[in-house]
């Protein structure tokens, strides 16, 4: 779900979906009822992409555990010496 998620096709799906939403609402005279449907449908998909962006970063942590342990050491000088002086 992660990749389909981050594709900016999705991006682009979901502000066509909204703007035809409200377009049809607009000439409905925004009934109450859609709009309850709307926040609904809103407050579950922002539920979903939590949890997608909360499981995409966890396995990006699980497969490169050594990432981790070179960002925290200090960058060393291309140029210094490896020899003692």
């Amino acid at each position: 779900m992660d990749r389909q998620a981050s594709r900016p096709l999705a991006a682009v799906a979901v502000v066509t979906a909204a703007t035809v939403w409200i377009a049809i609402s607009i000439a409905a005279g925004f009934p109450a009822r859609w709009e309850i449907i709307f926040q609904t449908l809103v407050a579950a998909l922002t539920l979903t992409m939590v949890f997608v962006i909360q499981h995409t970063q966890a396995r990006h942590q699980r497969t490169k555990p050594g990432m981790r342990a070179r960002a925290d050491r200090p960058p060393r000088d291309p140029g210094a010496s490896t020899s003692p002086a």
